[in-house]
């Protein structure tokens, strides 16, 4: 990777309260390091007070970055972590999937954090423009994250629907920091999806939501899946996906 600007940023750590605030100067290498993300290009504003800072890691000026080290953001960013995303259309079993993911790696002995992010913006009545819905959903993610991350964790399996894949995984990264990701996409028949949604919808909403998962089926099956591993589940257990799933990962055998 090259990068032009000077050989050092300085990075403002601050003391415990009543402590005197101290600098700290971080070498090229080490700051590269923590950029090795496979995106093209990172977001920092979750990481830093004061205004967003956009690295272009093919040419870029290293900024001077402020750090709230008492929050532990400066962690974040130097932390690896390996996230595996799971999507696809209301019904088509994402949350199930997910858990049993969850209690295999369990069984292995295997740490992990687990986010429903269709839960970083259940609220009523919402923002009014997406760009602050999804803000709302970045810093709910940031502040799990945040939590799970002070406690070791370096899995996180995050699930929803993510019609746009490639705007979600912006501020899904934007959130989370330094990482490297796995993106599954469910799929099922509509027959499959009518007859999981009208299993799991019991209240008014049932046919509403019947309809919105077979139009999102229908938009996802059009849209070209780059970066994901598309896995079918029409006529197959959870435990079997889930073993799928986690063959593609690797994570299972790391327990």
């Amino acid at each position: 990777m090259l990068m032009d600007g000077p050989a050092a940023c300085e990075l403002n750590l601050p003391a415990p309260r009543g402590a005197s605030r101290s600098w700290r100067r971080v070498g090229r290498d080490e700051f590269q390091d923590s950029l090795s993300q496979p995106a093209s290009n990172v977001w920092l504003q979750t990481c830093c007070v004061g205004p967003p800072t956009r690295i272009n890691r093919r040419r870029a000026t290293l900024p001077v970055l402020r750090i709230d080290h008492s929050q532990n953001l400066w962690r974040r960013i130097l932390s690896f972590v390996d996230v595996l995303v799971i999507c696809g259309v209301a019904g088509v079993g994402k949350s199930t999937v997910a858990w049993e993911i969850g209690s295999q790696l369990q069984v292995a002995d295997v740490r992990h954090a687990m986010i429903d992010t269709d839960e970083l913006d259940r609220v009523y009545p919402q923002p009014e423009s997406l760009s602050e819905l999804v803000a709302l959903s970045g810093r709910n993610l940031a502040a799990l994250w945040e939590s799970f991350a002070a406690l070791g964790h370096s899995r996180l399996i995050l699930s929803g629907v993510m019609l746009d894949l490639d705007a979600d995984l912006v501020w899904i990264s934007a959130s989370i920091g330094n990482a490297d990701y796995t993106v599954v996409r469910l799929h099922a028949s509509d027959e499959t999806l009518r007859q999981r949604v009208e299993a799991r919808e019991v209240g008014s909403g049932r046919e509403e939501q019947t309809k919105r998962t077979l139009a999102q089926a229908k938009v996802l099956r059009e849209q070209k899946t780059r970066r994901t591993v598309a896995v079918q589940t029409d006529g197959r257990s959870p435990v079997e996906i889930a073993q799928e799933i986690l063959e593609v990962t690797g994570w299972a055998s790391v327990g």
